[in-house]
């Protein structure tokens, strides 16, 4: 966070195509790499205004008056994880593994065929995996020396802690 109010705001520059690279405040004139870098040196709080633009073409301007920025980066994370959130990577894995069992049992898939002896492996090692974590979880909730929590008690516990919020009102969690 910058201090308030106005100051001077060191503004960079990539020195070949002139494109905007940040701003910092605090600096000295004489310290700046000009060999690599453009600068400007402009006079605004940089808590409520920033650059916008190039070296050339850009000007300061209210943080409130820019456009929000957004990416493709930004946007294909939202849609990973709103599908993430319907359906976890291992339940999206688990739908392709049960159609690869049901071609191999049905004699469409062979071990012969690329890949399906690695599948079987796999599919051996996660059952056992599965089994194990069954085994834990049943373990744990009898120990006496551990408080085991299931999703049902820590789902219990998240919409105690939120009743009444903004969450009631705008029906999320």
């Amino acid at each position: 966070m910058y201090k308030k109010g106005k100051q001077k705001v060191f503004l960079s520059f990539n020195k070949i195509s002139g494109y905007h690279l940040t701003q910092v405040t605090g600096l000295k004139e004489e310290n700046l790499n000009t060999d690599q870098y453009k600068w400007r040196v402009e006079e605004f709080d940089p808590n409520t205004h920033r650059w916008v633009g190039d070296y050339d073409d850009g000007k300061v301007m209210a943080i409130a008056a820019c456009k929000p920025r957004t990416t493709e980066p930004m946007m294909d994370e939202i849609c990973s994880k709103k599908i993430e959130k319907k359906y976890q990577w291992h339940h999206q894995i688990n739908a392709i593994a049960k159609i690869a069992d049901t071609l191999i049992k049905k004699g469409i898939l062979t071990e012969e065929d690329a890949g399906v002896q690695e599948f079987l492996d796999q599919r051996e090692y996660i059952d056992r995996a599965l089994k194990n974590n069954e085994l834990n979880k049943i373990a744990r909730a009898n120990s006496p020396h551990e408080t085991y929590l299931t999703k049902e008690d820590l789902d219990n516990k998240k919409n105690n802690q939120l009743a009444g919020g903004l969450n009631t009102i705008i029906g999320r969690y």
